[in-house]
């Protein structure tokens, strides 16, 4: 029996996680991208299916309702009979939200892609109609297995996913949902289910003494005495005595370290280049045989290493590794008096044995160097025989850096220095940063200030080197994840755009042009509720004229800079250029951005109130429940993520702390000026409500016939959703969001597509000109 302090998060479950995100994505981007094919899929197979004998078809839907009505009768009896009520109520909120979540998108999708129904008889089916299980049910089905599966032996996965894909092969047959509908309910049954794993933890999955002992019987090993298992390195192992008292590790690696060895490469490979550019083994024995090979290698050149005893393969999968250790402490656990320099350069002298026989050990920590006559180096899992330059330089760094922790930079680049080749040396420098170390060494060097400087500058001393320049390892970074990002978005705005031209010309030509003034009368009253709010944020009275000129002009530079960068400048300059200081002058702006958000908020749930509220018939539609999800998917993603990585959660939280502190010192004054902040805030919504008017115009002149409520609030999702994306004045991404969102109401695509290109044209590209002059107006009359 599992006990609470059993569980916890495994490497696993997040690797499940991350995976199945990037296939739902895909998944979700097709439906909404080429939503035609999908449908001409189903159709063909529809035709297929067609020639199935009716009794096997009959005979296939009936097995697997029957399975899946049994599933959670079984599912409760075994939580029952080993008194597992945790399990059973992860197993019930992840299935449960699952089922939600997918009960959500299901009109979305079935309006992008209508399924092609077949002409069965319910009748025939056993316990229900054809068309049970639902596609709902299929996600929370696959939450559950998900949740439960990891926690069971191999016969039962297969009888969970075997049921999983029965369920499927259902929904195909029966024609009742489009093929891509079915991959989107299971994928979002494993995104779900692995999310509450990820968040909940799970039962410790242990192999059991069984797989032990037929490693050790396979191995001929006879051991007298064998410990509870241990963690070393993220893997199980077991500590055991020979006859003589000799000390062997038994290392198990399994399901669960393939899949974090597998996620952090991948993660690696994409974010660094040059060290993690080769393939990473995808199975438990390939692990296993990796290492011993290594460590055999090395051994056999000289190196003092670890004697490898055997390896034995399971018919899970799993592999053991028994290795010849000797019961002496790591130099991590050395106090620093009993490292002496001596110490150090015998292992820098392992270190170069290594290296000269051409293997990198990839993670030389101290806590991968056994103290005993000789200094021994262990974990070698993550090594390479046939090591690149860059490789060996990190294993230098890594070394460098883990050594200066424990003796400070002087005596680690000393030791180093008398038995490393110079060159090699400086070659390492290019290599002591970030990106190069461990996750653990780089979070212990974090601690202290200045410590990477500190060893490269010893090293340039020692070395009589020039400064050296720091190795560019970074593959994935902000720059190109924004350009991607943009690129991606405006070729699928080009290809929407094209795919409905002539429709679009054609309901361009049906338009009632009448609401075009008023539309133009709301996109000047944006320019003119900036100007408010921009007074709000400074304590000196503005111009309202002016200020609305230099709104005007900033808005000019905003098309061609990425986040409102352009016009921010320019706002900063033109508060300078009025007496305002510079810090007070930047925060003002961004006090500005901070209302903004905060009106952002506020119209959201006065939109979503309204529009939930408002009473049925008439020409308004409920709001798309899709809209729902996907921002509340959005949101638990991203509150995920900043919670779950520490490095983000403590930048975030500085900031937010930082931001607080600022604004009650900074604005202790503001605050107590109500005026100021009804012109603050008041001045942001306002701009908000000018833009939902003319959308709400912009809709009217084609005959869209939802509700203001309606309207305003799936402008306000698709803008919070489109904010995301980093193009200039979210080019691309508004058109295609708020597209998203019409169709999803239920508005035809070439209208969606015309009432929108209409708004962003008068809204966004029509104001360009008298941007420009505005601008050229600001300069001459020196306001910025």
């Amino acid at each position: 029996m599992w006990a609470a302090a059993d569980w916890r998060r495994h490497p696993a479950d997040v690797a499940r996680l991350v995976f199945a995100g990037v296939v739902l994505a895909v998944a979700l981007a097709s439906a909404a991208a080429i939503p035609g094919a999908l449908t001409n899929v189903s159709a063909d197979i529809v035709r297929l299916v067609g020639r199935i004998p009716a009794s096997l078809r009959d005979l296939l839907i009936g097995a697997t309702q029957l399975a899946i009505v049994a599933g959670p009768i079984v599912l409760v009896v075994w939580a029952a009979r080993w008194r597992r009520p945790r399990q059973l109520v992860v197993v019930a909120v992840g299935g449960l939200l699952a089922i939600g979540l997918m009960a959500s998108l299901v009109d979305w999708l079935e309006r992008v892609a209508p399924p092609e129904l077949l002409a069965l008889d319910p009748q025939r089916s056993w316990i229900a109609q054809s068309d049970f299980p639902s596609v709902s049910s299929v996600a929370g089905l696959t939450a559950v297995v998900t949740i439960v599966v990891p926690a069971t032996g191999p016969s039962w996965r297969r009888v969970g996913w075997s049921v999983i894909a029965l369920a499927a092969l259902v929904q195909t047959m029966t024609a009742t949902q489009v093929p891509v509908n079915v991959l989107v309910a299971i994928v979002l049954g494993v995104f779900v289910g692995s999310a509450v794993l990820v968040v909940a933890g799970a039962p410790v999955r242990q192999p059991g003494r069984a797989r032990l002992g037929e490693a050790l019987s396979s191995m001929r090993l006879d051991l007298d005495e064998v410990g509870d298992a241990v963690s070393v390195d993220g893997r199980r192992a077991w500590q055991a005595r020979t006859g003589d008292g000799g000390l062997v590790r038994l290392v198990y690696i399994g399901a669960d370290e393939r899949d974090a060895n597998l996620l952090f490469r991948m993660w690696r490979r994409i974010r660094v280049k040059g060290i993690e550019d080769e393939s990473p083994e995808i199975t438990p024995r390939a692990l296993a045989r990796n290492e011993a090979l290594v460590t055999l290698l090395a051994d056999a050149r000289g190196v003092a290493v670890p004697q490898v005893l055997g390896v034995d393969e399971g018919d899970d999968g799993s592999a053991v590794l028994a290795l010849d250790l000797d019961d002496v402490p790591a130099l991590s656990a050395l106090p620093p008096d009993r490292i002496d320099d001596v110490l150090l350069r015998d292992v820098w002298a392992q270190t170069e044995r290594l290296h000269r026989a051409g293997i990198a050990h990839r993670r030389l920590r101290p806590a991968h160097v056994l103290i005993s006559d000789t200094p021994v180096i262990t974990g070698l899992g993550w090594g390479r025989i046939d090591a690149t330059d860059a490789q060996l330089s990190t294993d230098v760094a890594e070394l460098l850096v883990g050594t200066a922790l424990l003796v400070g930079p002087e005596r680690a680049a000393a030791a180093a220095a008398a038995v490393v080749d110079r060159q090699q040396l400086v070659r390492a420098m290019a290599y002591v940063q970030p990106l190069a170390l461990s996750a653990e060494t780089r979070r212990a060097a974090k601690e202290v200030d200045g410590l990477l400087d500190a060893v490269r500058a010893e090293l340039q001393r020692l070395t009589g080197s020039d400064e050296p320049e720091l190795q560019p390892l970074a593959r994935l970074t902000v720059a190109g994840v924004v350009t991607g990002v943009g690129l991606f978005v405006l070729v699928g705005f080009g290809l929407g755009l094209a795919a409905n031209f002539g429709d679009i010309v054609d309901a361009v030509r049906e338009a009632e042009w009448a609401y075009l003034p008023w539309i133009l009368l709301a996109t000047v009253m944006t320019y003119v509720a900036g100007a408010i709010s921009l007074s709000g944020s400074v304590l000196r009275p503005l111009g309202l004229t002016e200020t609305t000129t230099v709104m005007l002009g900033q808005s000019f530079l905003n098309r061609f800079t990425p986040a409102n960068a352009g016009g921010m400048a320019m706002r900063i300059r033109y508060l300078q250029k009025g007496g305002t200081e510079l810090a007070v002058a930047t925060a003002a702006v961004g006090l500005t951005s901070a209302a903004s958000g905060v009106a952002q908020v506020a119209l959201v749930a006065v939109f979503f109130t309204w529009s939930g509220s408002t009473p049925g018939g008439g020409d308004t539609t409920p709001v798309d429940g899709t809209a729902i999800a996907l921002v509340f998917l959005a949101v638990v993603a991203v509150v995920g993520i900043v919670v779950g990585v520490p490095w983000l959660r403590a930048t975030v939280g500085g900031w937010v702390q930082r931001s607080w502190s600022k604004l009650r010192g900074e604005y202790g004054e503001l605050a107590r000026r109500p005026a100021k902040l009804a012109q603050l805030f008041g001045g942001a919504a306002l701009g908000k409500l000018a833009n939902i008017v003319a959308f709400a115009l912009a809709c009217r002149s084609f005959g869209i016939d939802l509700g203001f409520a309606e309207l305003g609030a799936l402008y306000l999702v698709s803008t919070t959703v489109a904010g995301a994306v980093p193009t200039p004045g979210g080019v691309g991404a508004i058109e295609a969001a708020l597209v998203f969102v019409l169709t999803g109401a239920g508005v035809d695509e070439p209208v969606a597509w015309s009432a929108t290109l209409v708004f962003r044209l008068v809204t966004y590209w029509l104001p360009t000109l008298p941007g420009w002059l505005a601008l050229r107006h600001s300069e001459r009359a020196e306001l910025v």
